[in-house]
């Protein structure tokens, strides 16, 4: 059971191989993902907005999303939304982990969670890089498994491990880093 919880922005499950392995380590126990219905509208109408998905297929992936988390959906009360001292545009963000008490943000937008507007919550923001160089120190082994299996799961088209760390390394290069390093350890 994951000992800690973080909210995911629409933005750190937008690119589509971070967001799969985000929600596979989050499958494989490492810790909580914290979603809300309003993260996860933002996301399908930018799927849909930048060509990436149908409407159809939008719905379909948060829908999925949604079923496969559905603990983990939380929903924000207007008030606590409004008490947010960060953008207005991600109050609901950080209203989310206020409410589910989640320690961390997930965010590549960091600049709308000034430290200021999340210390007294007890609340950090990463970056999906930091964020997943966290989670792989917290288990290396099971961090590398689930990659490995990420790989294998890809049929149409196949993508080997090699290309997966290769995809991932343009947004996540310090984890990815730190991937290719533990390889070489257990060679």
């Amino acid at each position: 059971m994951a000992t800690f919880a973080a909210v995911l922005d629409a933005c750190v499950l937008f690119p589509a191989y971070p967001r799969d392995l985000l929600l596979r380590l989050a499958e494989a126990g490492l810790y909580r993902p914290i979603i809300t219905s309003e993260i996860l509208d933002e996301l399908a109408r930018n799927l849909v907005r930048t060509g990436k998905c149908s409407e159809p297929a939008a719905r379909r992936l948060v829908a999925a999303i949604a079923a496969a988390f559905e603990d983990d959906v939380v929903e924000t009360k207007p008030a606590i939304v409004a008490a947010m001292g960060n953008h207005p545009k991600d109050r609901h963000v950080l209203a989310a982990a206020v409410e589910a008490g989640a320690g961390v943000i997930v965010t590549a937008n960091i600049k709308d969670f000034p430290a200021e507007a999340l210390s007294p919550w007890a609340i950090e923001a990463k970056a999906p890089d930091e964020f997943l160089v966290d989670l792989f120190w917290l288990s290396p082994a099971r961090v590398v498994g689930t990659l490995a299996e990420q790989a294998q799961d890809y049929a149409n088209p196949p993508i080997g491990f090699d290309d997966l760390l290769g995809f991932l390394g343009r947004q996540l290069p310090h984890f990815i880093a730190l991937v290719r390093g533990y390889g070489l350890r257990r060679l």
